[in-house]
């Protein structure tokens, strides 16, 4: 698959959003040698300068499983392996689908970011860390398919 800008602001640091991502992935069918074995399926982070603030949804490396990763303006960068179940699989360790849902409201206590996939009925991550409330936060669009980095 080819990168697509989908040039839709999907992320919004002060107010908040929700979001659900349906897709299926064909474990077997990768590109090869694509940004250090890590292949994008969703990205909303900024891409310049570190930290990247945001978050990713990306296949990595041969692994049989997606990863959410976050990067909020307090704590480190996460990683989080979403393993398909057997809800998921359409074809057994081959093709799985998912269907995550995140939710992010800056005006809760706590679980303010809470990711879910909605196939399996199971919490994927959950964080009370805000994302920083920085002008280009404001105009992320979300990027299939690839991630920028601070080359663009």
């Amino acid at each position: 698959m080819d990168e697509v800008n989908t040039e839709f602001y999907g992320f919004n640091s002060v107010e908040g959003f929700v979001m659900n991502l349906h897709f299926t992935i064909d474990f077997t069918d990768q590109p090869l040698n694509q940004n250090e074995g890590l292949h994008n399926i969703l990205t909303m982070k900024r891409a310049n300068p570190s930290p990247w603030y945001g978050f990713q949804i990306r296949h990595s490396g041969t692994g049989k499983y997606v990863q959410l990763g976050t990067q909020f303006e307090f704590g480190s960068n996460t990683n989080t392996a979403v393993n398909p179940t057997s809800a998921n699989w359409i074809v057994t360790n081959q093709i799985a689908e998912y269907n995550i849902q995140v939710t992010y409201d800056p005006t809760l206590f706590s679980n303010t970011f809470v990711a879910r996939e909605l196939i399996s009925n199971k919490t994927i991550y959950t964080s009370n860390y805000l994302f920083p409330d920085l002008p280009e936060l404001r105009y992320l669009t979300v990027c299939l398919g690839c991630a920028l980095d601070e080359n663009a």
